[in-house]
C-alpha cells in the first residue's frame, strides 16, 4: 500500500482485495459513532462481489459494526466515497485489542 500517495480507484480496490484476500473480508474506518472509535465494515453484508463494485455499490447501515446502527453518517455511501471521507489515514484491516470488543 506505500505506493500510493492519494486517494483514486486503484487504491480502493486494492484495499478491497486485500481485505478479501488475507484479512476478514472488511476494514476499520475511524468513527465517532462506536465507543472504541472505529466501526467494522464487514463486506459480507454489502452487495461489493468485485474491485469493480468499490466506485458503485452502496453500502448499506447493516454492514457497520455488525448491524449495531439504525443510521450511520457513511451508510449508502460506496466504498471509495467512504475511504475519501475517512481518508489514508482513516481506515485499518486490523486494530490491535478491537476483535476481542467485537
Amino acid at each position: 500500500m506505500e505506493k500510493f500517495t492519494k486517494i483514486n480507484q486503484e487504491y480502493v480496490e486494492e484495499i478491497f482485495r486485500i481485505a478479501k484476500d488475507v484479512f476478514c473480508n472488511g476494514i476499520y474506518i475511524k468513527s465517532d459513532n462506536h465507543p472504541c472509535g472505529w466501526d467494522f465494515i464487514d463486506f459480507d453484508d454489502t452487495d461489493i462481489e468485485c474491485t469493480d463494485d468499490v466506485m458503485d455499490q452502496p453500502i448499506v447501515v447493516e454492514a457497520f459494526s455488525n448491524g449495531n446502527y439504525f443510521s450511520h453518517d457513511l451508510e449508502d455511501k460506496t466504498l471509495f466515497e467512504i475511504i475519501q471521507a475517512v481518508g489514508m489515514n482513516g481506515w485499518c484491516f486490523e486494530i490491535s485489542g478491537v476483535d476481542e470488543l467485537r
